[in-house]
Formats: C-alpha cells, structure tokens, sequence
C-alpha cells in the first residue's frame, strides 16, 4: 500500500465510542472520537440513505485536535425506523446528540441531504453551535429543484439480495462517482448492508426517499452563527445554476470548494477535506464575520 492508503487504513481502526439516545420514541445511534477536551467539538451529520460510518476516516483525523460526534439519523444506519420522517425532526434529532454527547457549544458539519435538517437545528438551537459548514448541499431553497425531480426518478424500493456479497456487488453511490478511494468505498458499502429476512439488505428506510412536506418549507433567515459551504468542483448536485440561488439566499456565506471532487467530498479527497475543515473549524477562520 502506498502512503495515504496506509494512511486511510490507520484511521479506520481509530476507536470510536457507541451511544444512544431517545428523541420522539425512536433510539438515535452516535459514536464518539475522543480529542482534546479545550477545543470545540465537531457534529457530523451524513446525507442521504447513509450513515455515520461515511465519516470514520475524516472523524478520525479530526480528532486529533478536538472532540468528534458522528450520527445516524432516523431512518438510516442503525437509528429506529419511524412511520413519518420530516427534515424538521431530523434537525431536532441533530440536537438531541448534540446536547447527549454533553460537549457544550460544538460546530456542525453536515453534507448533502443533511444541510437541511443541520441549517433547522443551527437556527432553532443556536446556542449549541458555534458554526454551521455545509458540504455540497442541494438545499430545499426556492427555485431548487429537488434531485429526484430533476433525474425523473419514481419511489425508492430495497431490495433483499441472497448473500452479504451479493448485496455488496450493487452497491452504488448516488451519484455516481469516478474519484471515489477504493478504501473508503469499502469501508461505506460494508457498513451500509444488514441481514434481514430472507436475506440481506440495506440499512435504510425506503420511505425516506421522500419529498420534503410543502408544509414544512427551509426558513435561513433566522441563522446567526458563522456559515461555511464548501461543494466539489466536479459536483453534478450543485449546479452553477443552483449555486446561483444558494448565494442569493445565503449571500453571509463563505463559499470554497475542493478540486478534483465530486458530490461525495469525503469519499473523492479526504486529505483535502480534512486539511480544509481543521483550517475553517480553527480559532482564527471561524471568527464571526462583521
């Protein structure tokens, strides 16, 4: 192996604490890397139809210099399953850790589908985040099309498959990627599959492949703490047009990004990704901006 797959090796077998908590009736699975208790902890929260194992080498890496939380939020990973699912309880969700893993003050980090329910919980649980950075995010922003609507996709169906292996050999991200580590594929897709009856199958809720309750619209303007949002530069799920409408809805945003990436930033550059978020996670970038 050469370095940074020696690298990537290392940091997947970092220990990680498990814990759960209650949140409305369902248990919502965490882990959590220990790291230097006077630095302020990070929240991670994955997109969607994953889970918290995505971050297992960025979590790892980030807590050399802080405290790290990563999630599963209802629906998907080893969190219940519920009879409804709404991006507001997700937020509510995202809190509910924050507050059980007993850190105080954390930054969120959140990537993709979990830009929305993060940017809930940063603006109706302020005072537990000292920032909010959004990996390519498509935000339920008006004007946004949402990515099933815009690939023309009907409802989402598991399937069970007869063995672990043949499970594994469908695997597919969505999507799809061509910069994806072969590790860090493996890693995801092993954690990503359970047995069930008759079989295997994936660790998510069909249902959760749903669109967004009209009734429950994405609300910015109450956000008040400092914001970050990074995409890749080969990214099909923000558009330059979509890219347009997120600075004009978020114009207090720092906008960065990470070449050679697609949509699954910790998956595609690692290294990258961690190098950029310890830089926007430290003291001296994360000041509030006048």
């Amino acid at each position: 192996m050469n370095d940074l797959q020696n690298g990537l090796a290392r940091a997947l077998e970092v220990a990680a604490s498990e814990h759960v908590v209650d949140v409305e009736g369902a248990a919502i699975r965490y882990r959590v890397w220990d790291g230097p208790r006077q630095a302020i902890p990070v929240v991670l929260v994955h997109g969607m139809l994953a889970h918290s194992r995505w971050w297992d080498v960025v979590a790892a890496w980030l807590s050399r210099d802080r405290p790290v939380v990563a999630l599963d939020l209802s629906g998907m990973g080893d969190s219940d399953r519920r009879a409804h699912y709404s991006r507001a309880l997700h937020g509510r969700e995202i809190a509910a850790v924050t507050r059980a893993a007993g850190f105080g003050q954390a930054a969120l980090v959140a990537h993709s589908f979990g830009g929305d329910p993060a940017l809930r919980s940063a603006v109706g649980d302020g005072e537990l985040f000292e920032q909010l950075v959004l990996l390519d995010c498509r935000l339920r922003l008006p004007g946004v099309p949402s990515a099933a609507e815009q690939a023309g996709k009907g409802p989402l169906r598991r399937r069970v498959y007869d063995s672990f292996e043949a499970a594994r050999a469908k695997f597919r991200l969505m999507p799809e990627s061509r910069q994806a580590d072969p590790i860090m594929l493996d890693h995801v897709v092993r954690h990503s599959i359970t047995a069930c009856e008759g079989g295997w199958t994936w660790k998510f809720d069909e249902s959760m492949a749903t669109e967004p309750d009209p009734n429950d619209p994405l609300d910015v303007r109450g956000l008040a703490v400092p914001l970050s949002y990074v995409r890749g530069d080969e990214s099909i799920v923000t558009t330059p047009d979509i890219m347009a409408i997120t600075r004009q809805c978020l114009p207090q945003a720092r906008y960065l990004s990470i070449p050679v990436a697609g949509h699954h930033l910790m998956l595609d550059q690692p290294v990258a990704l961690v190098a950029l978020l310890r830089a926007i996670l430290s003291d001296q970038v994360s000041r509030r901006l006048d």
